[in-house]
Formats: C-alpha cells, structure tokens, sequence
C-alpha cells in the first residue's frame, strides 16, 4: 500500500491510478483491496467481501487520497495543484447551529461543506464539527478563477439532515453565493427535528443478511413509486446506508415533521433477495428520537448468464442487462418490481442478478459497441444459466477535437437513428484520453444522427450514411451566437438561464446538450451547427419565487446565420390539470399515468383519487400527452396548445 506521495506525482497520473484502481477491482485482482480498506465501509471486510461489492470510481479516488494520507479526494487534489504552480483561493465559512423548535444550540453536529463551479462541477469540500456552543468554523479551498457556489450539509442523530445552497445575504432567495479569496463568510443555520431508523434484516429462515442496501430519502417521497430509481440518485455526499454482518443498518438524519402528502418510505434490495419495502417509518413508535423495524427478505428466481460477441465468441464486458417483469404479470406486482432488475457483465463476460419476482420476465441487453438483444417471456424460474450472443452491426469509429483544436477527452459520443414509430433508438460511448471512440450496434440501413459534447458544450453534429464509417467532429466548424433573454420591458433578466438545445431530425428533436449559465443577467453565448432548425428550452434552471420563465424558441440556421433575432422575451410558464374519467361511466381513475412526449421537458405523473394530476412550469407551447392505466385502451398523442384557459379531460376507454 502507499504510504507517500511520488515527488512528482500530477494530477493526470493520480487519475488513472484511480481507474486502474477500479479496472483491478472490477477483474477480481485481490492486490486492490489493501487501498479499498480504508474506505469506513470495507475497514473489516474480507477480500472477497470487498470483490463482491459495488465500488464507483469516486471510491477509489477516495481511498486512493486516503492512502496517501489525505482526508479526500479533493485535498489530494488540492495538495498536487498547488505544488505544481497552481494559485489556490481560501475562504473561512463560520456560524451556529440551533434547534429551529427550541433556539438552543446543537453540539456535535456533522457540517459538511462543498464548492461548486456550474461548469465543471464540485471544485472543493471541508468538515467540521460544532462544538458545546453550537459553533463552527471550516477553511475551505479551491483553484482561483473557478467559481465557487457554496453547499452545506449538516447531520445529527435526533434533527432532520439539512441540505441547501448558500445565498447571498440581504439578497433575493435564489442568488447563490459566489465566495471570494481571503474572505469570512457567516452562516447560522437552524435543524429541524429529526430521528434516527434502526433497521434489522432478515431472510425467511430468520438469518441476518448483510450488505442489505437501505434506499430511504429523508425528506420522505409523495408515494412509495417514486423510490423508483432512487439507488442511481445518492445523496450529495451521503451513500445509501448497509447492513452490517447482523443485519443491521442505522439511517440518521430523518424529518420528523414531513410534507402533506409525504410519507418516510424506505426500499429494502440485496442481490440474492426479492426487494421489500416500508412503507412508512414516520408512523413507528420512537425511543428516544429512534425507530425501529425488522424487515423479512424474501428468496427469489435467480437469473444468469453470460454475454458473447456473436462474430467472435468473445466474452462482451460492461453489457447492460435489465430484466422486467412481462405484461399483465408487472400489474400484480409492487411498483418496485415491476421496475425490473439490472446488472452489468464482468471481464469474462459472465452476469447475475438475483430475487426476481416468479413470472415471466422481458430481458433487454445492451452495449455501445454491439446491437441490443431483447428476449420475451423469459422463463427466469429455471435458474438456468444463458448465454445472450450481441451482433456487431456497423461500426463507426472517429475523434472529437476541442474548440483549441485539442482532442476532447471523455467526450459523450451519441448515435441515434429511427426506430419504431415515434422513437429514436440510441447508442452511445466517451471518448478515450486522446478523443478516440468507436461504436458499434449501428443499423446496417439508413441515415444515423452522431453528436458529440465535451464539458465545454457541443463539439459537432453529423448525418451519415451506410457507407460511411469515419467520422471526425471538430468544434471550430460550429457558429457562436450570443442568446439575450429580456423581460417584458426589453431588459435581460436578472436570471441564471438554463438553457437546452435541439436539432431537428427525421421528424424528431435530437439532444445537442444543455448549458447552466453562470452569470445572472440573461445573456449568453451558444455554439451551434452552421445548418439546420434548432429548437431552445430556456428556463431559470433554480427556483425564482420572482420572476419564473420557461420559453421553446425555434431557430433556423443556414451558412451561419440564425433566420431570426436571438432576443427573446422571457415568458410566463403554465399550469396543466388533466382530469382523466371513464368513458362509459364518467368516473374518476385514480393512478392513470399521464406523461408529457415533448423531449424539452418529459415527464409523467400518476392522477389522484380524483383522477387529476396537474403539472407546473410548463412553456406557452404544443405539447403532446400520452395516458395509460391498467384495464384501459391506452392514449398516444394527444396534443393541446399551452396556456389553457380550462384544464384538459381524456376520456379512457374500458379495454373489451
């Protein structure tokens, strides 16, 4: 294990070490696991305990820092910039933390603080402490030039976990606040009353499981379906929670006192098991700010395999699998699993998951170097292992250049093409270090979209056709023109604009990336493509209590130039209620499905028991909506004209 750091160690160097980190884990190399043990999680654990867990490249980044002797990631960082030359900015952040029922302050609690550049990411982090007295004080760093918008979060066992952005003092609720070198920053904060949940995990023979992950937002959700997804959404420094070796987990930090409508779900998911769920943990008798729960996992299907490359036989590594539970089986179901299961094929090739639901199952397998493979009414009940053969299909390959000329390392390269009616179908990768990518799974027929974006925007754009297979996208081909958003008296508004854009395709818009302005004034540049119909969703990407907006704006660029001012005027957002009845009885239908189509802002949501769902912060635009529910014929496309003066009503009609 390492001990010091190289004298000449760089920041590029400690990246892929980092990687190589994980690459070791992810073959089953036993060398990692003396660095991955300083991680809290794995200090106890075996080396196959450690091979067997799920570690993301920031936990080997973190262990990687730890190794060395660093608190973080981000203080190795830190400590490496700044020894090769690198100016570093350094603001104190200080106050007190009270109890918001009481006014008394809180000892002990855990603050826990980040800086973030909108164009780059998180650029710094500290933690502390606070004392007898309820107060704190961190130093906190980060490289000058790099804006630096202040994060705090702060946990305690008995008061509900605070996380917010700081803003500016004296100023409107929505201006974050930018730090500056040298200076103090005052922020008192006040807790909620909170409580801790102490859960055990068991099988059905009553055994404790461990490693159990806890899925359990402490703000609480409005449904136990909107914990769908939830594991790919962890907390901002925070990871879920597991279970120990007895089976027990502690999740602190939750809100005592939650929103109307809101309830403390929590998902229960281990590999080898069928997911449970809690409903809700709010209504459980408390000792002492503490609740406690025994939950019973039940043994389910496994399903296994392994995936090859049709042509070669070779084992395909990185595959994702995502099994779901097929047709009218999924109704049955709780809307945690009938969501499906997933798992990713290792180096030889070879995938696993585990506690499905006993039903036929829909299997999907995808890659961005081979075609999807789908299989239907998949007998998961067997156990029997499967071997799932990936065609190549064509195959493009090329590079992306930077707008220095430079090779865009890790750009996002999509391919997107016509699939079935209404859809566009997918593949994509990142490029290499040197901007080098190739993708395979791509239709042997018909045009292909290909775009690139780097994280400093949109890189290119291209159509190609069957018989092309080098592709090279250079961002000093694209056209820079500058966006002024102006409120109703011609002035730009005092908004961070969060702007999306789009290119028209085959009948469909094509995602060219989004940008988050940094300056609140509404202006702002944007590289496009020389030609084509350019659609723009523009919002204020943070919630304006003032002065709220949300415009679609359609551009059409030929040689360069936009066919219209790139002025516009910031409009008011809509409200939609959709009433969904029966169309033979007139009654509501509680949990119809209703979703928006467009690609600027999809979404969807479940009716009430009065059959209405309303969505906000919608533009004066077309839109199109689609309804399903179970027992009804389903509806597609159906397109209304924002603003409405009455809300919508889908009429569904009974299936026969």
């Amino acid at each position: 294990m390492p001990t010091s750091l190289p004298p000449n160690a760089n920041l590029t160097q400690l990246k892929h070490q980092a990687k190589d980190l994980l690459k070791a884990h992810k073959r089953g190399d036993p060398a990692c696991c003396e660095v991955l043990r300083q991680l809290r999680q794995f200090a106890d654990s075996s080396d196959a305990d450690i091979l067997s867990a799920a570690v993301k490249l920031d936990d080997a980044q973190f262990a990687l820092a730890m190794s060395y002797a660093f608190e973080s990631w981000a203080k190795l960082k830190g400590h490496v910039e700044a020894a090769a030359g690198e100016k570093l900015s350094l603001a104190v952040v200080h106050g007190r933390v009270t109890s918001e029922a009481t006014g008394e302050p809180i000892e002990g609690v855990e603050v826990r603080l980040a800086l973030r550049d909108p164009s780059c990411g998180m650029v710094g982090n500290g933690q502390t402490r606070t004392d007898a007295d309820g107060h704190y004080q961190c130093s906190i760093q980060w490289r000058r030039g790099q804006r630096a918008e202040l994060l705090y979060e702060c946990c305690h066992a008995h008061h509900a976990r605070e996380t917010c952005t700081a803003v500016e003092p004296g100023r409107s609720p929505h201006r974050r606040l930018r730090m500056s070198d040298g200076q103090r920053y005052e922020i008192d904060i006040s807790l909620k009353e909170g409580y801790a949940l102490e859960l055990t995990v068991e099988n059905e023979r009553g055994e404790p499981v461990r490693d159990a992950q806890i899925i359990i937002p402490p703000e609480g959700v409005r449904g136990v379906e909107r914990l769908v997804g939830r594991v790919m959404d962890e907390g901002r420094w925070s990871k879920w929670p597991r279970t120990d070796a007895g089976g027990l987990c502690r999740a602190e930090g939750l809100h005592a006192h939650l929103a109307p409508g809101h309830q403390c779900a929590a998902e229960i998911r281990h590999s080898d098991y069928r997911r449970q769920v809690l409903a809700d943990a709010a209504v459980l008798p408390r000792e002492r700010h503490v609740a406690r729960a025994t939950i019973q996992l039940a043994e389910g299907p496994h399903l296994s395999g392994q995936v090859i490359c049709a042509e070669t036989g070779r084992p395909v590594e990185g595959a994702r699998i995502w099994a779901t539970p097929s047709g009218s089986a999924a109704r049955t179901l709780m809307p945690l699993e009938a969501f499906g299961a997933w798992a990713t094929s290792g180096p030889d090739g070879c995938f696993e998951t585990c506690g499905l639901p006993a039903c036929p199952h829909d299997l999907s397998v995808s890659h961005g170097g081979w075609l999807q493979a789908r299989s239907k009414l998949l007998d998961v009940t067997s156990n029997e292992p499967l071997v799932v053969q990936l065609e190549r299909g064509c195959v493009i390959s090329g590079e992306v250049i930077d707008r220095h000329g430079g090779p865009a390392a890790e750009a996002r390269v999509l391919a997107c093409w016509s699939g079935a009616p209404l859809e566009l179908s997918l593949n994509g990768m990142r490029a290499d270090d040197l901007g080098r990518f190739e993708i395979g799974g791509l239709p042997a027929q018909g045009p292909v979209c290909v775009t690139a974006n780097s994280d400093e925007g949109l890189c290119g754009v291209v159509e190609i056709g069957p018989d092309d297979r080098r592709v090279t996208f250079d961002a000093r081909d694209l056209v820079e023109v500058e966006v002024v958003v102006v409120d109703d008296a011609g002035q730009p508004v005092p908004e961070r604009v969060l702007s999306k854009t789009y290119i028209e395709w085959m009948h469909e818009w094509v995602a060219l990336g989004e940008i988050r302005v940094s300056d609140a004034d509404g202006v702002f540049p944007v590289r496009l493509p020389a030609n084509g119909r350019i659609q723009f969703d523009l919002s204020a990407y943070e919630d304006t209590p003032g002065r709220p907006f949300h415009n679609i704006e359609s551009v059409m660029m030929r040689q360069g130039r936009p066919g219209r001012p790139m002025t516009f005027t910031a409009s008011w957002p809509c409200k939609l209620t959709v009433t969904c009845l029966d169309a033979q009885t007139g009654k509501p239908i509680p949990d119809v499905l209703v979703g928006l189509k467009e690609p600027a802002y999809p979404c969807q949501e479940a009716t009430d028991d009065q059959g209405q769902v309303v969505f906000d912060n919608l533009p004066p635009h077309k839109i199109s909506l689609q309804a399903f529910a179970p027992h009804y014929e389903a509806v597609y496309q159906k397109t209304v004209t924002l603003p409405m003066d009455e809300g919508l009503v889908i009429h569904l009609t009974p299936k026969a």
